[in-house]
């Protein structure tokens, strides 16, 4: 399985489970890929009023606070599926 491959498997069978276990969209909903066409389609956040922060200064603590929650989710469902 190359890192192609690994990254579709994850975006549509395990980000998902984690999402349903953690209770909370973690990434862009994922709708398609080709192995053959290398193309991965995945949901288009500007639709749900997404816009990246700007850090020109670094990140500020209460950004820094809410990636580690996102990471301690992210890293807790991986758990409960590996122990699934």
């Amino acid at each position: 399985m190359n890192i192609f491959e690994t990254e579709a498997i994850m975006l549509r069978d395990i980000v998902p489970w984690i999402e349903e276990a953690v209770g909370h969209k973690i990434g862009p909903k994922f709708y398609y890929y080709s192995e053959t066409d290398r193309i991965l389609i995945m949901e288009d956040l500007a639709f749900s009023q997404f816009v990246n922060r700007k850090l020109d200064g670094g990140m500020s603590d209460e950004d820094v606070i809410m990636v580690l929650e996102m990471l301690a989710d992210f890293h807790a469902g991986s758990v409960l599926l590996h122990e699934k």
